[in-house]
């Protein structure tokens, strides 16, 4: 990832930035709706559209769910770029100092 699709992504946010309503409250958008939050110095706005607009228009929302999207993708695809590279780590099982070591299992013995 290297930045560019954040950047588009905060600057399609300050082109909707306008249309925003301030809020202090954080609900979760409807049925079938799509809620955007933006963060910014002067406090938290919030605007809200149908989903189903959000694929059949070419609004200025639907392009910042577009990069929004972009930016999961590429955080998701980082993170799994990550985890590949890093080593298997198996986790051993804890010692407890008071406990005693588990016993050997008993050997079957063959019939003589």
């Amino acid at each position: 990832m290297d930045g560019r699709a954040a950047q588009e992504f905060v600057a399609l946010s300050r082109k909707v930035l306008g249309r925003m309503t301030k809020v202090a409250e954080y609900p979760l958008p409807e049925p079938d709706r799509v809620r955007f939050y933006v963060l910014t110095p002067r406090g938290v706005f919030t605007t809200e559209t149908d989903r189903q607009r959000l694929g059949e228009t070419a609004s200025d929302l639907s392009a910042l769910f577009r990069s929004g999207q972009e930016v999961v993708t590429q955080m998701r695809q980082v993170q799994e770029t990550r985890e590949a590279a890093r080593p298997l780590m198996v986790p051993r099982p804890p010692v407890f100092e008071d406990e005693e070591p588990a016993a050997e299992p008993e050997q079957p013995v063959e019939p003589a």
